[in-house]
């Protein structure tokens, strides 16, 4: 556990740090105010990340992550809690692999920020995201804030019986996303969205399972029956989507069902609403 009250801190780090969580373990960082920069280095690559090998895999910035070994030796451990938590400051979040609100194999990745317009970049599993039965969250309560991720699973996304969700409750915000993201679900995932009031700018570089969106799993299995959610909400504000979207804007409601079953507690669908 680190608690520092004050002052313009950096932290830095490569892998496992700033509020991570393995095994039967609990980590937390805790600012209380000052303008803040957080930083999991992903270069030089010493520890690459199994989704994108030319970056470290971060673990940091509110991460919780297990030991998967269903195709190794069997013996899988669930994760633990990671949280980052900042009360007050203009603060700026980089990483790459798993951060900022992530969880991986059972475990809990948390990250929340008071007060202060913000910055976060990430590449894959960040801002509220999770693989295999975990959680990942992150909540934004004030400022004009800034998310990008640049290649999967992001703001909101949960794979494989994982839940991400993103929280941003105000604020004129703007939102850089890639595919699986801004409430999307994918393999039995899900995937939650909600942004609470301000003018938001929404930019997606992929039109796949993303704003409130899922992709199909298990025709034909047993995943078929299990269920799936991508939700995406924006509750306030006028808001930007791209001009080549058919199906999302100010004042809409959108409903994507992937596979519908005869219960709806066993069918995987996207649900998206701007207010």
């Amino acid at each position: 556990m680190l608690i520092d009250r004050e002052g313009r801190d950096q932290y830095a780090c490569f892998t496992q740090g700033q509020g991570f969580g393995s095994l039967k373990g609990a980590g937390l960082l805790m600012d209380i105010t000052g303008n803040d920069t957080y930083v999991a280095h992903e270069k030089p690559v010493d520890f690459p990340s199994a989704q994108t090998a030319e970056r470290n895999v971060s673990l940091a910035q509110g991460c919780g992550y297990g030991r998967r070994a269903d195709y190794l030796d069997g013996r899988s451990y669930a994760g633990g809690v990671g949280i980052l938590m900042d009360i007050q400051g203009n603060d700026v979040y980089r990483c790459s692999v798993f951060g900022q609100g992530s969880g991986y194999w059972g475990g809990f990745g948390m990250l929340i920020d008071l007060q202060g317009d913000d910055s976060r970049e990430g590449v894959w599993y960040v801002q509220g995201a999770s693989a295999h039965f975990a959680i990942g969250y992150l909540e934004d309560r004030m400022g004009n804030d800034r998310y990008l991720a640049s290649l999967n699973m992001a703001m909101g996304a949960g794979h494989d019986f994982g839940v991400g969700y993103l929280l941003d409750t105000e604020g004129n915000d703007e939102y850089n996303a890639p595919s699986l993201a801004l409430g999307g679900g994918n393999a039995n995932g899900i995937g939650v969205f909600v942004d609470l009031a301000g003018d938001d700018l929404y930019q997606i570089r992929s039109n796949s399972a993303n704003l409130g969106r899922v992709n199909a799993m298990g025709r034909g299995t047993l995943r078929e029956r299990a269920f799936a959610l991508g939700l995406f909400l924006d509750n306030g504000g006028t808001d930007s989507y791209p001009p080549n979207l058919e199906f999302a804007g100010n004042g809409r409601i959108w409903l994507f069902w992937a596979q519908q079953n005869p219960r709806p507690a066993e069918s995987q669908l996207g649900v998206g609403m701007d207010r």
